[in-house]
């Protein structure tokens, strides 16, 4: 439902043929199977594990370890969490994502991309692409940002949102 949409702000984030991104397809073929996640996400109670490239250190450039225990945690302690995760992980079709972008280019409102470009999950000529898919979009790379830009640059990106909220209103011409 496109016309829902006055404005788009995207950031890092899957897109095309690149779901789930490298390494992370390994993690959701793990996601099917519960007692399988348990017993990777036990190693993840070290927070330098957690922070490493093996868990969420590619994704931005420092996170709070209390806060990423919180995320790993409710996996590793409920059953209901694994199960919900596996069938999550077994309904994903990348074929799902490929058909949404062939329909981009439709999306008529006006679309920002904010990019973080240290990210080596989703490079920044990943980020243009996108740009370049829909009709009326801008690309603003946020150096030093990494996947999760909102972590790494929260007021950067909280400003980008803002102006291009205050931009002339849709439809105004």
């Amino acid at each position: 439902h496109p016309h829902r949409v006055g404005r788009l702000v995207l950031t890092n984030c899957d897109a095309f043929d690149k779901f789930p991104p490298p390494p992370f397809g390994m993690l959701i073929r793990a996601a099917r199977h519960p007692g399988l996640m348990r017993t990777l996400l036990m190693p993840m109670h070290s927070t330098a594990l957690r922070h490493s490239p093996l868990g969420f250190g590619l994704l931005a450039r420092r996170f709070d370890a209390d806060l990423t225990r919180d995320w790993i945690q409710p996996a590793v302690r409920d059953r209901a969490i694994r199960a919900d995760m596996a069938r999550f992980a077994r309904g994903v079709d990348p074929a799902d994502l490929l058909d949404v972008a062939s329909r981009l280019h439709r999306f008529e409102r006006p679309v920002r991309i904010v990019w973080g470009e240290a990210d080596r999950v989703f490079k920044p000529s990943f980020g243009r692409r996108l740009a370049d898919t829909f009709s009326d979009a801008t690309y603003v790379g946020v150096p030093g940002a990494r996947t999760f830009v909102a972590f790494d640059e929260s007021d950067r990106l909280a400003d980008e949102i803002r102006a291009f909220g205050a931009a002339d209103p849709v439809g105004a011409g």
